[in-house]
């Protein structure tokens, strides 16, 4: 299937990898890394539309046979950063004439309305299902795509992080920036309602904000 070809609607295509261990995780590293997938018909359209989402990649023995970690990960999350710009999506004329048919298209301030700094496409705190009981290890997946303002300090209150290279490292902020992803895990041991956000003021003001929740 070449690149640019659409799997019309109704219908499936299957895609099989064969993945080198060059594409997984070190020796060192963790057992599960991410990578990203959108659609190559139109990437910025499709993307813009919501197109997009993680592929992890797990070392041999990682998985049961449904796909689920019996490693010592209990919870995974994925998280894409992005300031999305919903005038370059497939969808932004059909959101004009059903929800503000008056609307000045070619004014700037319409224009900048239509763009938000989002953590899976949502803002202000919108992101669900982030809950992990205390005394998990969680898996994040934090991926970024965009244009040249998305540049992303992404900062977990609460908690550190530990990120293996060569050596472990741990933390409360990493960074991603357009066509980078990373994987660090998370030992979460005190419950609460906890702040994440990307750091960049900017970003942060324009909703680029979200929790997570630990549980006793």
């Amino acid at each position: 299937m070449p690149v640019g070809d659409a799997v019309p609607p109704g219908t499936t295509f299957t895609y099989t990898w064969q993945v080198p261990s060059s594409s997984g995780p070190t020796n060192i590293g963790q057992n599960c890394i991410n990578f990203m997938y959108h659609s190559a018909v139109d990437p910025v359209r499709d993307v813009y539309s919501g197109l997009a989402s993680p592929i992890v990649v797990c070392r041999p023995g990682t998985l049961d046979q449904h796909g689920k970690r019996i490693d010592s990960v209990e919870k995974e999350f994925a998280l894409l950063f992005l300031a999305f710009d919903e005038n370059k999506s497939w969808y932004i004329q059909k959101n004009i004439k059903e929800n503000c048919p008056q609307a000045d298209t070619s004014s700037s301030d319409f224009i900048e309305s239509n763009k938000y700094d989002s953590i899976n496409a949502l803002i202000y705190n919108n992101v669900e299902g982030l809950v992990a009981k205390s005394g998990d290890n969680i898996a994040w997946y934090i991926m970024g795509l965009g244009e040249n303002e998305d540049l992303h300090t992404v900062h977990f209150h609460g908690h550190t992080y530990t990120y293996r290279t060569e050596k472990t490292h741990e933390g409360d902020v990493i960074e991603v920036f357009p066509g980078t992803y990373e994987t660090v895990e998370m030992f979460v041991t005190s419950p609460g309602i906890w702040l994440l956000h990307c750091h960049v003021a900017e970003h942060m003001e324009d909703g680029m904000v979200a929790t997570y929740t630990v549980i006793q």
